[in-house]
């Protein structure tokens, strides 16, 4: 049966398990390292503004064979609405200054 390192990262600091775990296939070991990344963020949040959980799967040889991550990012209503106005503006600024560059030409 193939043999996996697993090395995960909940945003504390990457953790390799000192043993490799057995799978069936190289798919049954994706599978259930995706489903840390749901255990790491179900374990984490809610815990602010901002979080970031890894996985990565390496072989027995220690060839790396799959890595996932997920990030979890969080804003106010009133940040959301200043971001899309930041946004909006940039967009006329970019606009207003093609449409000076054409002007002049």
């Amino acid at each position: 049966m193939p043999r996996y390192f697993i090395t995960s990262d909940d945003g504390s600091g990457a953790k390799r398990e000192a043993d490799p775990l057995d799978f069936p296939d190289e798919k049954a070991a994706t599978d259930d390292a995706q489903l840390a990344l749901a255990d790491m963020a179900s374990e984490i949040l809610p815990n602010g503004r901002h979080a970031a959980f890894s996985v990565k799967l390496n072989d027995e040889t220690g060839r790396e064979v799959y890595r996932a991550s997920m990030t979890f990012e969080a804003r106010s209503g009133d940040e959301t609405r200043a971001a899309a106005k930041a946004a909006d503006q940039a967009g006329d600024d970019a606009a207003d200054s093609v449409a000076a560059l054409i002007k002049g030409r």
